[in-house]
């Protein structure tokens, strides 16, 4: 956060005290607008079904495997400078929960809906009986970018390359509440994932008018590092519980594409359908503790871990901008 907060310093000095030599009014824009978001993310899958005679054929089971759905709020402001160069800052926030309950059984030849100790210092804890779930899931990401580039028109149409700097961050809880009725045994297993990423963009805006309306598109590409931050606890209804923290540092590119469509409103305003993709090589995925070869207490398993995975996701919305 203090490089975002550096960033965002020095791009507002440039900005305020830029040299406007055939500045007039009107140099500064102004965009804000919101979007349904469709972000594809790991699935979840923190239990098991657990085969204790052949070990190696248990598999994983998916609790979260749907895409997070949420609404995304974005806002940018710029202004244009002497010799068509400009200067602009976007931001955006997305948030939402979901809860989802299940109710899982063994299948052969599995023996038992179990689960490991976060830190894989114990075997496996089960039961032959069904499983109830409830999953609570909050999803939340924000993310800015300060970019500087300049406009060229060739013919009827407006280029505008730019480059810059990008940050985002993206964090996921998970509260999951499980409960054997046949044992009268319950668990409870909370896992935060923080995901903060830093780094350059490259990019360019492509629009052309025709008639009353303005079609664009705009393709960035960019690198960042990008640091996670686990945190897990376990808790028994006897009792027993156990914690985990995890660090992880990964390099991640980015591609994003937004297609819009806009017109001029009688208001002044300008009206935008947007329509975008984007593209992350790299998200946390939790790979949950694993199976042990030997199902007697105090063995060591494989304890909780983070992988790397990739999403996509796509937002289509609506904003409004003006001049000033």
């Amino acid at each position: 956060m203090p490089l975002v907060c550096a960033t965002a310093c020095l791009f507002l000095f440039l900005a305020v005290h830029a040299r406007a030599d055939g500045a007039g009014d009107g140099d500064w824009y102004f965009e804000a607008g919101a979007s349904v978001y469709v972000v594809d993310l790991p699935d979840y899958a923190p239990l098991w079904n657990l085969s204790n005679g052949t070990p190696e054929k248990s598999t994983r089971i998916t609790l979260i495997d749907d895409p997070m759905v949420a609404p995304l709020l974005g806002a940018s402001l710029g202004r244009e400078l002497a010799d068509q160069w400009f200067v602009e800052a976007r931001g955006e926030y997305a948030f939402t929960e979901t809860r989802q309950r299940g109710e899982y059984t063994h299948i052969p030849p599995g023996t038992h809906v179990a689960y490991f100790a976060l830190n894989g210092q114990v075997a496996g804890f089960g039961t032959t009986g069904p499983v109830c779930t409830r999953t609570d899931v909050t999803f939340q990401e924000f993310g800015a970018d300060m970019v500087a580039g300049r406009t060229f028109a060739v013919g009827n149409a407006q280029v505008r390359p730019f480059a810059g700097y990008w940050f985002r961050e993206m964090d996921l809880d998970y509260a999951l509440s499980q409960r054997s009725p046949a044992t009268n045994t319950t668990m409870s297993l909370k896992e935060s994932l923080e995901t903060s990423y830093n780094g350059l963009l490259v990019g360019v805006d492509l629009s052309q008018r025709h008639g009353d309306w303005t079609a664009a598109a705009e393709i960035t590409q960019g690198v960042g590092l990008a640091h996670t931050s686990y945190r897990g606890r376990m808790i028994k209804n006897n009792g027993w519980s156990d914690s985990l923290d995890l660090d992880k540092n990964e390099w991640a590119y980015r591609s994003t594409l937004e297609i819009s469509l806009s017109t001029l409103l009688d208001s002044g305003w300008e009206c935008t359908l947007t329509g975008g993709a984007r593209y992350l090589s790299y998200v946390p995925r939790i790979v949950a503790s694993g199976k042990s070869t030997n199902p007697a207490a105090n063995v060591t398993n494989s304890p909780t871990s983070l992988k790397s995975a990739s999403s996509l996701s796509g937002s289509l919305g609506v904003k409004f901008g003006h001049s000033f």
